[in-house]
């Protein structure tokens, strides 16, 4: 008999077990496999609170009050605003929250300007400036100290004058998947042992 651990994970369920087998099957013995140990990784809250939110629609104001929470995860990553301006954006959704959208002009910077005027006097007008990307960084598991970057686009919905954002987060399949590696890596490092991926097979006489 011997000891082996076993990763089993599955991105869409973002299940991600390590298990240790300590009587193991060896080469040419069959193992009881009756002890074991199970580190269950769980994914970290700002993870939950990006995912939860991917491709929900979010009034103005609603959207505004969500950048301005989790403000801290927006990172400054090259071609992308960065946190503060972040900021400006979510607070200038506030100020046109109840204003209506009056024009829209495609900047070459690929984001978008908007133009909003006051229902009772369509001579006011204000202007704000939305970014077509941003880029997020946080853990992927609970306790981790490494932040993943992830691109996000910021997308938008004209409802007869009112606006509803989202945020469409790009690939983050990829991020858990290179934290799994990770973590994996990491272990099998201080174990000294080579994970294999998959479930625990039958225990011997089973």
């Amino acid at each position: 008999m011997k000891s082996q651990i076993y990763a089993d994970v599955d991105q869409v369920g973002e299940r991600f077990n390590v298990i240790a087998v300590l009587d193991d099957h060896g080469i040419d013995t069959a193992g009881w496999r009756e002890h074991t140990c199970t580190l269950a990784r769980k994914t970290s809250v700002e993870w939950k609170r990006w995912t939860s939110k991917h491709k929900s629609p979010m009034s103005q104001a609603e959207f505004a009050t969500f950048i301005e929470d989790n403000l801290a995860d927006v990172i400054s990553a090259e071609g992308m605003p960065s946190g503060s301006e972040m900021l400006q954006m979510a607070l200038a959704f506030e100020r046109t929250a109840d204003k209506r959208l009056k024009s829209k002009i495609n900047l070459q910077s690929g984001g978008v300007r908007l133009e909003f005027v006051d229902d009772d006097n369509a001579d006011t007008r204000t202007a704000m400036q939305v970014f077509s990307r941003f880029t997020i960084g946080i853990p992927i598991f609970d306790g981790s100290s490494v932040a993943y970057q992830i691109e996000a686009r910021l997308k938008y919905r004209d409802n007869g004058g009112k606006l509803s954002f989202w945020y469409e987060l790009i690939r983050p399949d990829g991020a858990f998947k290179q934290a799994v590696t990770e973590e994996l890596e990491s272990i099998s490092l201080k174990a000294v042992r080579t994970i294999l991926r998959g479930t625990i097979g039958p225990a011997a006489g089973k």
